[in-house]
């Protein structure tokens, strides 16, 4: 975040110079336009920095942590920058992704020191299982932690900013152990503005012997049954996106996400 300040003012301070030097070629109407613009520009930034609305007088970068082998603390700095840029209005939109599959990072600050890849590799073996779910405890434990930071930030209309926000947490497969991609655990914190209710757990399908997941792409019957697709849609829908697929949707929104 630092260098993203730094490279913001750097082009900031060149495209001034730019535009000093066009000016004078410029006609009226256009050197009225530029002004129009160079003025807009300011106004935002004196904005972002001053307003204490959108959190201006607070908008300072935290310290770095001290050990950048510090695995936890390079976790938190990062949820705080994401909770820092979302106070500021610098995004709208974030990913973030705590570590990819093939890392083979440890865990030995919860006493696993194996390579957490090779955990997931389990075989049944309840030894591995419970360092596997020693391990999600912790993920699952950090994202509650960055959720619990955009609640204490209140937003521009007087609600915290996680109301204001949708988060999709989940991981690449369901099962290490069998590469799945079938019923994906997926958590969603934030309202998006009221538009999804929180505090319940949706089960897709129920009732039934279907399964949550992606299209096969062997499959030659088609897309019917609850797909990960239709989560993405229902959020994009949300987000006044006008979509009606994305990817390999099949049945629909899920209109009992709604608030």
């Amino acid at each position: 975040m630092v260098l993203l300040f730094a490279i913001a003012g750097a082009i900031g301070f060149a495209v001034y110079k730019d535009a000093t030097r066009l000016r004078p070629r410029l006609g009226s109407h256009d050197q009225a336009k530029l002004d129009e613009f160079l003025t807009s520009v300011r106004d935002v930034e004196t904005h972002i920095q001053t307003d204490p609305a959108v959190g201006g007088g607070s908008c300072q970068v935290p310290a770095r942590p001290m050990d950048p082998a510090d695995f936890p603390a390079q976790v938190d700095i990062n949820h705080k920058l994401i909770a820092l840029a979302f106070q500021c209005d610098i995004t709208r939109v974030i990913t973030f992704m705590h570590d990819y599959g093939l890392g083979g990072r440890s865990f030995p600050f919860i006493g696993i020191n194996d390579n957490g890849h090779s955990v997931t590799h389990h075989s049944g073996n309840p030894t591995l299982i419970a360092q596997e779910k020693a391990m999600n405890v912790w993920r699952v434990s950090q994202f509650v932690a960055m959720v619990q930071m955009l609640k204490a930030i209140p937003d521009v209309d007087g609600n915290s900013v996680l109301h204001n926000t949708c988060i999709y947490y989940t991981s690449e497969i369901d099962d290490g152990n069998r590469h799945n991609q079938e019923n994906k655990p997926v958590l969603i914190g934030g309202q998006l503005g009221g538009a999804f209710k929180t505090g319940q757990h949706i089960e897709f399908p129920t009732g039934s012997n279907q399964v949550f997941k992606p299209c096969d792409e062997r499959s030659t019957t088609g897309c019917m049954q609850p797909q990960i697709g239709d989560l993405y849609l229902t959020i994009m829908q949300e987000f006044g996106i006008t979509m009606t697929t994305f990817g390999d949707s099949g049945t629909g929104v899920f209109t009992n996400l709604g608030g």
